[in-house]
């Protein structure tokens, strides 16, 4: 019952990095 719960803590802080580094390149090539 708790796997879900499990698995979408990482989700999310697997998004938050992914947004970051997006972020970052986005903003060097300016």
């Amino acid at each position: 019952p708790q796997v879900a719960g499990m698995a979408i803590v990482p989700a999310i802080i697997g998004a938050v990095i992914f947004v970051a580094v997006v972020s970052f390149f986005l903003g060097r090539k300016r």
